[in-house]
């Protein structure tokens, strides 16, 4: 296999939450380490936090995936932000996508 057949293709994306009934930075955390799992168990990708980590009420996800097909990289991020299973005390705002 020639090293120009080895294509990896990372798709990052960032989405915004609002979290309307936390009252403490400890709701928060139950909330988005259950939502974190279960992102990850349904897509098999990354998951963090990046911002707005001492607002109890805000958050920023980084989900990131890699394939060697662009096609099947946007697929997959596309499915992550058109998911059913985010929990109604979610609010989806806002995402970014990025391929590189």
């Amino acid at each position: 296999m020639e090293r120009k057949d080895l294509r990896m293709i990372i798709g990052a994306l960032r989405v915004y939450l609002h979290l309307p009934e936390c009252r403490s930075l400890k709701d928060k955390r139950r909330i988005l380490n259950s939502l974190k799992n279960k992102i990850r168990q349904s897509f098999n990708v990354g998951v963090c936090e990046l911002g707005f980590n001492q607002t109890h009420q805000q958050t920023l996800l980084g989900i990131v995936c890699i394939g060697n097909s662009r096609t099947q990289v946007e697929r997959l991020l596309d499915s992550v932000i058109k998911w059913e299973g985010y929990p109604r005390e979610v609010e989806f705002l806002d995402f970014e996508r990025e391929i590189l």
